[in-house]
């Protein structure tokens, strides 16, 4: 959960003691994501296909805006 989400009312951190982080998907596992996403649609993927995917998430910032598998849907 957001920290500037549980910030905004001082009542609403204590309800939640537990924080899981999940941590990003690699730009491999984001291809991947692609790859299964195009197979169930009935797509194939080409091998410079998966070359430019990997090229396009590997140039995405990391920030707080990164939607991480969001990204790759």
């Amino acid at each position: 959960m957001d920290d500037g989400f549980l910030a905004s009312n001082p009542g609403l951190a204590s309800r939640f003691s537990r924080h899981v982080t999940f941590p990003d998907y690699s730009f491999e596992e984001l291809v991947t994501i692609v790859r299964q996403h195009a197979d169930a649609s009935g797509y194939t993927c080409a091998a410079d296909v998966s070359q430019a995917l990997l090229a396009f998430f590997q140039a995405q910032p990391r920030d707080q805006s990164f939607g991480n598998a969001r990204l790759a849907r």
